[in-house]
């Protein structure tokens, strides 16, 4: 029983993914994927920590929806360092899943993982993130 709760939930996070996938075109649309890029990124690493690695997996999935439909944006604008940061983030959410992939899942290879996806995703925020007077994070002005 357990292992089809778990079967429908990827199935259904993997369908969730697809339908939604929507190629990001505007700086609205990259604040919406990144900030879901960013729970899910929470999400993961905290499963990871738990040892839920069903958790982690589905996370992993949103996380590389939310990157993925950003690609477009930086492809689209000519940013190469934006296009390296999304090929960057998606190697190691790739790493990540591999080795929770794994026949024994490697929770220090995943969160290892998860933190080289966290250096490549500072490498485009600090280029083109910024805080607000409200003190969330928006796009830098000027930079597209």
């Amino acid at each position: 029983m357990r292992r089809y709760v778990w079967c429908a939930a990827v199935v259904l996070a993997l369908s969730g993914a697809v339908l939604g996938a929507q190629k990001v075109t505007t700086p609205d649309a990259l604040d919406k994927a990144m900030k879901a890029a960013g729970k899910a990124s929470g999400a993961a690493r905290t499963a990871v920590t738990s040892g839920d690695v069903a958790a982690a997996k589905t996370q992993l999935v949103t996380l590389r929806q939310a990157i993925k439909d950003s690609e477009n944006l930086w492809a689209e604008k000519k940013k190469a360092d934006g296009v390296k940061a999304v090929a960057d983030t998606l190697a190691r959410i790739d790493e990540a899943e591999k080795a929770l992939s794994a026949a024994t899942p490697d929770k220090d290879a995943a969160s290892a993982a998860l933190r080289g996806m966290a250096t490549a995703c500072g490498s485009c925020h600090m280029v083109y993130r910024a805080t607000s007077e409200e003190g969330g994070f928006v796009l830098k002005p000027g930079t597209l």
